[in-house]
């Protein structure tokens, strides 16, 4: 059983170059879960979050690529 302050790294990803993928979500008109949710995927952008060895990108690449991934994130009220 994991507590709270057990982390569970991410393994690496193998690409970096950021396309015109694009992911919706649907959730509560409450703005606190755009908060929360964006506030998650910031975790990304943490070098400890990230398991070295597991994929083609280093480390350092992989929190660069969640940066410009927060850098690009848009939303709309509902």
């Amino acid at each position: 059983m994991l507590d709270a302050t057990t982390n569970m790294p991410y393994h690496l990803p193998d690409e970096s170059e950021i396309g015109s993928c694009v992911i919706s979500f649907d959730i509560p008109t409450d703005e606190k879960w755009v908060s929360v949710l964006i506030g998650a995927i910031s975790e990304l952008a943490l070098a400890e979050n990230w398991e070295a060895g597991t994929g083609d990108l280093t480390v350092d690449e992989a929190t660069q690529v969640a940066i410009e991934i927060l850098d690009s994130v848009g939303f709309q009220a509902c």
